[in-house]
């Protein structure tokens, strides 16, 4: 996972430390101040990520402080955005109402141009206990890498996440589209295996895509 996120900073991550604060999605203990130096390679300088625990809580049954993570968010974006709106979209992942065509103005900033985020409300409904349609999340993901990836076999992996075995082979060649590069899955197996509460399961014959 180290050489996968890497892209996104552009430097070092202390990914030890992120697999513990991962640990906290699955029900144990969360090291939060772990995750402030690995987030913080993706927007290059500070962040409130006191903020952001607060946020990352409401994953792990806890409150969640919105307004911080208004504040968090903006540095991803590199400028002002209306994260009010992201408020109410993200209140969606906790069993409430989400409000994904909000979520376009915020999420467009990531993608520097337009997208079809009518599909991607689809998509994210598999998060809320609904039918995920992940054939049309391609659309929308495919403007953070400017190309084509292999989302059919992301469908599978994300599954996981809803309930459903995971297949992390699969999930490979769709990070791998991301990066454009070969990444160390084996780390990512340990931190992703956290997410489906499972036993790791080994990427041996596993073939990376060509860059893009």
């Amino acid at each position: 996972m180290q050489a996968a996120v890497s892209g996104l900073n552009g430097g070092k991550a202390r990914f030890g430390e992120l697999q513990a604060a991962v640990s906290g999605l699955n029900g144990g203990k969360a090291r939060f101040r772990v995750l402030q130096a690995a987030v913080s390679g993706l927007n290059g300088g500070k962040a409130r990520f006191g903020v952001l625990q607060a946020v990352v809580s409401v994953l792990i049954g806890g409150k969640a402080g919105f307004g911080g993570l208004q504040a968090a968010v903006s540095v991803l974006n590199g400028g002002k955005s209306r994260f009010g709106v992201l408020q109410a979209a993200v209140r969606g992942l906790n069993g409430g109402k989400a409000r994904f065509r909000v979520l376009q103005a915020a999420v467009s900033g990531l993608n520097g141009g337009k997208a079809r985020f009518g599909r991607l409300q689809a998509a994210v409904s598999g998060l809320n206990g609904g039918k995920a349609r992940f054939r049309v999340l391609q659309a929308a993901v495919s403007g953070l890498n400017g190309g084509k990836a292999r989302f059919g076999g992301l469908q599978a992996a994300v599954s996981g996440l809803n309930g459903g075995k995971a297949r992390f082979g699969v999930l490979q060649a769709a990070v791998i589209g991301l990066n454009g590069r070969k990444s160390r899955f084996g780390e990512l197996q340990a931190a992703v295996s956290g997410l489906n509460g499972g036993k790791k399961r080994d990427l041996e014959g596993c073939k990376p895509l060509p860059a893009y």
